[in-house]
């Protein structure tokens, strides 16, 4: 399958998402700010051999936006093979893997790869025409612990600061110089190649074993690192637009079975070469939510029981939580905004 056929079925399965979501609503389902939103990621009939083996059949998984997804397998099982599937670098052979066509998808190689280019250039390189801001890739830099990079670009950053990016251009028409790749360690070259990530913002992260080159100190750094990326839709970005942001997913492959519990939800490879999901999104979100009030409520209502002239106050609380659950009535203002999807 070419690139062009997979983008004309992105577009056409995206489409008819779309028009199911409206038929729900239409129905009676619950109003949603932005519908696209709620475009599920799927694997549906998937089937991928090489020449040694056959790795996957059959695969059927449904992932929902804006979560952390762990792929865990054995040595030898198609990790990075599914992860090249998901980042659509390779297509299967039987079946189809649909991501939304307006969701933009990077794959995040295990090794560094940088460009003949300055340290800045390295970094802004997924940017595109979008506008830079210097003070979030300082602070992005910062979160991971880059100093030597950050002393590597503070000159660009004050410059783009100063004169904006497109007055000052990107430095694309200076000299190719590799030098100050010298004078850094393989972790920070490391770190460059997620940083950029993360200033590039995409949709939907395919990280092929970004834990690998970290100890463990560092390597719980970046997991708190993707995991921010997911929450907040993009990293350092402001957070009353949070909610007009698209979504954000992040794939990535485990170095060991505990970097499971970080994650939403884990794709474990089985040697079926089948592919079974686990989500731990219900059993984190519900025994909370149900236990906590069933605690807390009694243990702060007692005390006003003793008089009994404010007994009635406490009764009014629960009609004053219903307008929070009419948020999704006001969520439906913004629907003119559809066309920006």
């Amino acid at each position: 399958m070419t690139w062009k056929g997979v983008n004309r079925q992105r577009r056409e399965n995206t489409k008819a998402a779309r028009k199911a979501l409206l038929e729900k609503e239409a129905a009676g389902g619950p109003p949603v700010l932005y519908k696209t939103d709620l475009i599920e990621m799927r694997l549906q009939g998937v089937c991928y051999a090489n020449p040694a083996k056959t790795l996957f059949s059959k695969v059927d998984v449904t992932i929902p936006q804006g979560k952390l997804v762990a792929v865990n397998g054995s040595h030898g099982s198609g990790k990075a093979t599914l992860m090249r599937l998901l980042a659509h670098i390779i297509f299967p052979q039987d079946g189809c893997i649909f991501v939304p066509s307006h969701l933009r998808i990077l794959h995040l190689a295990q090794e560094p790869m940088l460009l003949n280019a300055s340290a800045w250039v390295n970094l802004v390189f997924g940017v595109g025409d979008r506008a830079v801001v210097p003070k979030r890739i300082r602070t992005i830099l910062e979160m991971m612990g880059m100093q030597a990079t950050l002393k590597l670009i503070e000159e660009d950053l004050d410059r783009v600061a100063r004169e904006g990016r497109r007055a000052a251009g990107d430095t694309w028409n200076r000299p190719p110089d590799n030098k100050w790749m010298d004078g850094i360690t393989y972790t920070e070259k490391v770190k460059i190649n997620l940083a950029r990530a993360m200033i590039m913002n995409p949709e939907v992260m395919v990280a092929q074993r970004p834990l690998h080159h970290y100890d463990a100190k560092t390597a719980v750094q970046m997991t708190k690192l993707l995991r921010a990326h997911v929450e907040e839709r993009g990293l350092v970005l402001p957070e009353d637009q949070r909610i007009h942001r698209r979504p954000r997913t992040c794939f990535f492959t485990l170095e060991n079975a505990e970097q499971a519990n970080d994650a939403d939800m884990t794709l474990h490879i089985q040697e079926d070469c089948s592919v079974r999901m686990d989500s731990r999104d219900k059993p984190t979100e519900d025994k909370p939510a149900a236990d906590k009030p069933a605690e807390d409520a009694p243990a702060e209502e007692k005390p006003p029981e003793d008089a009994p002239a404010e007994e009635k106050p406490p009764e009014d609380k629960p009609a004053e939580e219903k307008p929070a659950e009419e948020k999704p009535a006001e969520e439906d203002q913004p629907m003119e905004e559809k066309p920006a999807e």
